[in-house]
């Protein structure tokens, strides 16, 4: 009896093969969803770039151009002189939302402090302070700065503050040693002590000027202060005035708007146009959310490198003026919104930077991490405290930590 024999075949099965009426309809619906998405995009990325679709990746300040003498000039030792002419300034977000309105305006030293300086003490018991910082500080788009409002504070004490407030408006290290070597060590201010409110990074900053009275127009007409930042660190090659600043001048999103212009701004009845970098707005974001996802991050928080040695000469000045004068000082990091966001339920304990670390101890400062004055709120409270839109605080988070820069004072004297 012979046995079966089955012979298997050494060809893989055969995969079934689509129809054409299948594969007619698998290309109609690709075509269907292109076209979909193809719509979307373009109605989303016509919607971004007229401000209406992400308003928190842009924001202008907006200032009024109402006199003759301007409101800022250029100076070879503050960087920029606030002359006393007021002139309204504005935030503007890109989807046209306007967030914070102020007043530009300089005191008897061109300073934005709503007082006047006095070189020699009074017969007061009040302790008087400089205090250096940036647009944060000086903060005239608030209707009060966080230095003002720790002197009202400090007012009805039994020791009284004086905060003389000579930051600089997107200035830095560089301003903050020319203001210290060529206007305070020169005239001789009578002092107890120096304080610098440290943010971003004003410690790498250059020499940074401004000037409204040489305008910027662009080919759409539009007006916009003259801005830039003088690259070498040597006072040899400081620009003695604003025609020699001319060669550093670099764009800078700060408008001019005459004052019928401003009024209509306010008034809603006109929209400030801003330019934004085109790009695939839906296609961008999906690109983010498997970023996400993959636990990648196409836009990671800025992380400031080491202090430049460059930077040392003006540091190392800062510390001889201090120690010449045997001032105490004290450095404040400011924070940012995404740090505080990124720390919620921690900001008690301290985490300061290396570089403001570092500062402080080549100066011989105490430091303190100003993050504590938000500590106790949550995401939502901390959002509250900041513009909605641009990376400034508001006047409640200004207010804020004003109360904290108090006791934090308070506590340093006692020292």
């Amino acid at each position: 009896m012979e046995s079966e024999h089955t012979e298997t075949s050494s060809e893989p099965p055969r995969r079934p093969v689509l129809s054409l009426s299948k594969r007619k309809k698998l290309l109609f619906a690709s075509l269907v969803l292109f076209a979909c998405y193809a719509t979307a995009e373009l109605v989303m990325t016509i919607l971004y770039m007229q401000g209406i679709l992400s308003p928190a990746l842009k924001s202008t300040v907006v200032l009024e151009e109402a006199s003759q003498y301007g409101s800022t000039r250029f100076d070879p030792i503050r960087g920029c002189y606030l002359t006393p002419h007021p002139a309204r300034t504005a935030i503007v977000a890109s989807n046209g939302r306007i967030e914070t309105v102020g007043v530009v305006r300089g005191n008897n030293q061109g300073f934005p402090d709503r007082d006047d300086f006095q070189v020699k003490r009074g017969a007061g018991a009040s302790r008087r302070y400089a205090v250096f910082g940036d647009s944060m500080t000086a903060a005239q788009f608030l209707a009060r700065n966080w230095p003002d409002t720790t002197e009202d504070m400090a007012g009805d004490s039994q020791q009284p503050l004086e905060l003389y407030n000579f930051s600089i408006f997107g200035g830095g290290l560089d301003n903050w040693k020319s203001v210290i070597v060529d206007h305070l060590d020169a005239e001789e201010y009578e002092l107890d002590g120096v304080i610098f409110a440290v943010c971003c990074d004003d410690l790498h900053r250059a020499f940074t000027f401004w000037d409204d009275s040489q305008v910027q127009i662009d080919s759409q007409g539009r007006k916009f202060a003259s801005y830039g930042r003088i690259p070498s660190r040597d006072k040899l090659d400081r620009p003695a005035n604003l025609a020699q600043a001319s060669l550093f001048i670099s764009p800078i999103n700060w408008r001019l708007l005459s004052s019928n212009e401003f009024d209509r701004l306010l008034a809603g009845e006109t929209r400030l146009a801003i330019d934004r970098e085109f790009k695939l707005y839906l296609t961008s974001r999906c690109v983010a959310g498997l970023a996400q996802l993959g636990g990648g991050d196409l836009n990671p928080i800025p992380k400031f490198p080491a202090i430049d040695p460059s930077c040392l000469p003006s540091m190392d000045e800062i510390a001889l003026y201090l120690q010449r004068r045997r001032l105490p000082c004290l450095v404040v990091q400011v924070p940012l919104r995404h740090e505080l966001l990124a720390r919620v339920g921690k900001l008690d304990t301290p985490d300061i930077p290396q570089q403001t670390l570092y500062f402080a101890d080549r100066i011989g400062a105490a430091v303190v991490d100003g993050s504590a004055a938000f500590n106790g709120l949550d995401a939502a409270e901390i959002r509250d405290c900041w513009l909605p839109h641009d990376g400034h605080w508001g006047q409640l988070g200004s207010d804020r930590f004003a109360v904290h820069m108090l006791a934090t004072i308070r506590a340093w004297q006692t020292h």
